[in-house]
């Protein structure tokens, strides 16, 4: 869930900032490569410390490789939606 909030608001981000397409698109798939790898091991951290338990050792490496694929297509979709958003406004 915190990975996804990171997407979003590197979309509304990059939509505010990048005007060319090609560089948002870009922007957009390391702004969710990022969220993907950096929130998974934020979660994994913040679930040992709270609990004291550690997750399995391939756990987070898996969760992490899954949002590879997907956090960067929300990131696009995100940045594309508030660019719209701002066009109207």
């Amino acid at each position: 869930m915190l990975a996804l909030a990171l997407d979003v608001v590197g979309g509304y981000h990059l939509a505010k900032h990048v005007r060319r397409r090609g560089l948002l698109i870009l922007a957009a798939l390391l702004v969710g490569l990022l969220s993907a790898v950096l929130g998974t091991m934020l979660q994994s951290i913040l679930f040992a410390a709270l609990f004291d338990e550690v997750a399995r050792p391939g756990y987070a490496m898996a969760r992490a490789l899954g949002g590879v694929v997907w956090h960067p297509i929300i990131t696009i979709v995100a940045a594309f939606l508030w660019r719209r958003s701002f066009a109207r406004a």
